[in-house]
């Protein structure tokens, strides 16, 4: 969701080096966001709350998602 609010079609790649506060923090809340849907799931599965595939699927789910993403 920040890449489509912030990011705008005239930046050619969220990979680039360039950009202005508004990329860098655009590219800041991507990996946040990234990071947090990974720690949920883990936690989750620490605590005993969802069981092994659960936690495969979200994560085979998250793979193919972000990679066809950036």
């Amino acid at each position: 969701m920040p890449l489509m609010l912030f990011l705008g079609s005239d930046s050619p790649s969220i990979m680039s080096n360039e950009g202005d506060g508004w990329v860098n923090f655009t590219k800041f809340l991507t990996g946040a966001s990234i990071m947090r849907s990974v720690a949920i799931m883990s936690i989750l599965k620490h605590a005993v709350v969802i069981g092994w595939g659960s936690l495969a699927m979200e994560m085979f789910s998250f793979a193919i998602i972000f990679r066809y993403k950036i």
